[in-house]
């Protein structure tokens, strides 16, 4: 049997999940043997399994030679860096995404909003706020308690009460 890119994307998260980096490589392999790499689903379970498996240098590495990006494989990146301990990356990382056109969510605020927490980056943060607010992000919850986060943990306290005090009179 040969694999096609459905078998393909299925086995890698299996991978990610047991953090089995060997048997994702092999995985990764039997891809380009088969010349399913350039499939947009099948390159996201590829940058999320090296992500999961602790290896983003090999992530961001794929993620760059991937011919077709949308906004699941920009924000994959953008969390992946943000969760271990790379904030300015994952904040480079989103600026990239602005500059190639695809469309900021949720998911990709909220995650850039918790890697300026992380440094603490208190411009970053509020430069982040401007563009939720510019964009009509501010009734979204998962934005909201992202900013909320932000503001506390870069010691702003009073920020974080105003965003949470919106977030309330909008319920």
């Amino acid at each position: 049997m040969v694999p096609n890119c459905l078998t393909m994307a299925a086995g890698l998260p299996a991978c990610a999940a047991s953090a089995s980096l060997r048997l994702g490589k092999e995985l990764h392999c039997v891809i380009l043997k088969n010349q399913l790499d350039s499939v947009l689903h099948v390159g996201s379970a590829i940058t999320d399994m090296y992500s999961k498996c602790g290896r983003l240098d090999l992530a961001y590495q794929f993620f760059r030679r991937m011919p077709e990006r949308d906004s699941v494989c920009w924000n994959s990146m953008i969390a992946s860096f943000s969760q271990n301990g790379k904030p300015e990356m994952a904040i480079n990382i989103f600026r990239g995404m602005g500059r190639s056109g695809t469309k900021f969510d949720s998911v990709s605020l909220s995650s850039v909003l918790s890697a300026s927490a992380n440094i603490p980056a208190l411009y970053s943060g509020k430069e982040m706020h401007g563009f939720v607010i510019r964009n009509a992000f501010t009734s979204d919850t998962i934005v909201a308690s992202a900013l909320i986060d932000m503001y506390s943990k870069c010691g702003k306290l009073a920020m974080a009460q105003y965003v949470f005090d919106l977030m309330y009179w909008k319920e």
